[in-house]
């Protein structure tokens, strides 16, 4: 008797501990992923971000403020088009690719991606027929300064790839719900903007045209969706993830099942991008092509430091949809914070860093863009904001809430054309940077508090609490006091940048624990190449396939 009572005592004390040490591994082995994942696509992000500020550079300098706001507004055009014309088949995509192979589906995935690039060809191809006849309107429409000739030419170019443009997205897209960061990297990230910019430089150089310009940007789309469209056929054949007993499911409802998730997450997109890009299509439109160029030039600063958080939000998608799949939400949520406090470590230094020093970042431009450096100031500030939310938005896609993503990006876009139209007219860029801040922090508010009172899901932890105050001092509190005695200058942002980088990584450093600095650590160690490197390559590990079971 008395052993037995040992032994029921001493049980729940041996059982709480083996679940407590399975529950640790497999948080470690969540955050490894998110690791691997985002450091790997945080290189190719950083690399595309320097990539595409070249374009920038290259256009801004070579052009002028008018020759580059044509440009970009042509660029504008195809950015919204293609993703409207998406129909949110990215990211249906990634959640549906992830919750198949979960669950060893792998005919289904192939049969999804059928459903989903077929339709969103087809609809691109009608589209662009129509756009293309009506470029010569849609060119005065967007233009009142008398160049719509010029930008004529660029729409016409840009309306021919349109379908290109949005099969594309959607084949990057579904690289990723295979669980590698790989092909979206080397293709998206790294292999299309440098052939942008080695285009566009000759172009320039030549002294090529305005037909050349927009070539210069679009062929390395159709060149990349070769490449995309190579890497998913090959990843359909080496998939080892375990076939599914059950029977694969028919076509017609793969279909309507794929379509009822993402076309309420394609009008959203297509709120998101016109968010994005609205605001320099109205300034061509209220003031002047003149007015759009440096906006745009001024805005990249912001963009570029979006890349890492897209970096992490890209790399946890589709482990959140494999752990919503198998519901597993308490994994969900500790990979939700840890991607956060990631998120905030790596954004919220740049952020400040651009708020603070605005007018003398955008010299690289030539002085004539310093009048962008209040937009730059106020889009910076509200990305803080946006930040520290997380992945929210990527929280309620994969948790298959697409229908609410639809209600609040409806709601941030009627928040930016109100503002737009108010106060555009009135002062100008800096109206539309208030526009366009207001629209990311209700963007970022209203689906914090969703995940929050209706998934029971949110991104704040100790780790993310230390990492947004140790930037605030560093690189907000000291960066001020340096700017006070040596001005905003170059030789004061250099400063700034190193006493201030020293101070901040020796912070995050010793509380390297509550950061999961290990994880990271342990994904950039080298990795001897082994006989299942080609899977790596597909990103079709086994293990990857298991790892919600």
């Amino acid at each position: 008797m008395f052993f037995s009572d040992i032994e029921e005592n001493a049980a729940p004390s041996w059982g709480s501990r083996i679940e407590d040490r399975t529950i640790e591994a497999r948080r470690r082995s969540d955050v490894g992923r998110l690791a691997t994942g985002g450091l790997l696509n945080l290189t190719g992000s950083v690399v595309g971000g320097a990539l595409g500020f070249t374009i920038v550079v290259i256009a801004t300098r070579s052009l002028g403020p008018s020759g580059a706001g044509l440009f970009f507004e042509g660029v504008a055009f195809l950015s919204i088009s293609s993703h409207v014309l998406l129909l949110g088949a990215d990211v249906g995509l990634v959640r549906s690719i992830g919750a198949h192979r979960s669950h060893g589906e792998v005919a289904d995935v192939r049969q999804t991606l059928v459903a989903a690039l077929i339709p969103t060809f087809l609809v691109g191809v009608l589209a662009a027929a129509v756009a293309y006849v009506a470029t010569p309107a849609l060119a005065s429409i967007l233009d009142r300064s008398g160049s719509g000739e010029a930008l004529v030419r660029y729409l016409h170019v840009f309306v021919v790839a349109l379908p290109f443009a949005a099969v594309y997205l959607a084949c990057v897209a579904a690289t990723r719900g295979f669980g590698t960061m790989l092909p979206a990297v080397v293709i998206d990230k790294i292999g299309k903007p440098l052939l942008q910019v080695v285009l566009l430089f000759m172009t320039v150089s030549l002294g090529w045209g305005a037909i050349a310009l927009a070539a210069s940007w679009t062929i390395p789309i159709v060149i990349a969706l070769a490449a995309a469209l190579t890497w998913l056929v090959l990843a359909g054949r080496h998939d080892p993830s375990d076939p599914a007993t059950s029977t694969p499911r028919a076509a017609r409802e793969i279909f309507f099942a794929f379509w009822r998730f993402s076309l309420p997450r394609g009008i959203a997109a297509t709120f998101q991008v016109l968010i994005l890009w609205l605001d320099t299509l109205l300034i061509g439109i209220l003031a002047s092509a003149h007015a759009a160029g440096v906006y745009t030039a001024s805005t990249r600063y912001v963009l570029l430091g979006t890349f890492a958080g897209v970096a992490i939000a890209q790399a946890v998608a589709p482990q959140l949809a494999s752990m919503f799949a198998s519901d597993r939400r308490d994994r969900a949520q500790a990979l939700f914070g840890t991607a956060t406090t990631w998120g905030i470590a790596a954004t919220w230094p740049l952020f400040l860093t651009l708020a603070i020093y605005s007018r003398t970042v955008l010299l690289v431009f030539g002085a004539r863009f310093e009048e962008g450096a209040g937009v730059l100031a106020i889009l910076s500030l509200a990305m803080l904001v946006a930040s520290a939310t997380g992945p929210v938005d990527w929280v309620l896609l994969m948790g298959g809430k697409s229908g609410w993503n639809l209600l609040n990006t409806a709601l941030a876009l009627a928040v930016n054309i109100a503002l737009n139209l108010l106060l555009i007219p009135r002062i100008g860029i800096t109206g539309a940077a208030i526009a366009w801040a207001a629209s990311i922090i209700v963007n970022s508010v209203v689906p914090l508090l969703e995940a929050w009172l209706l998934l029971g899901m949110h991104p704040f932890s100790l780790g993310g609490l230390l990492a947004a105050a140790a930037s605030v001092v560093c690189f907000g509190g000291v960066a001020v006091t340096i700017r006070a005695f040596l001005g905003d200058g170059v030789l004061a942002l250099i400063v700034s940048i190193v006493v201030s980088s020293v101070l901040y990584l020796g912070i995050l450093w010793r509380s390297r624990g509550l950061l999961d600095v290990e994880a990271i650590a342990a994904a950039v160690r080298p990795r001897r190449w082994e006989r299942g490197a080609l899977a790596d390559i597909l990103g079709s590990s086994r293990s990857g396939a298991r790892a919600s079971r």
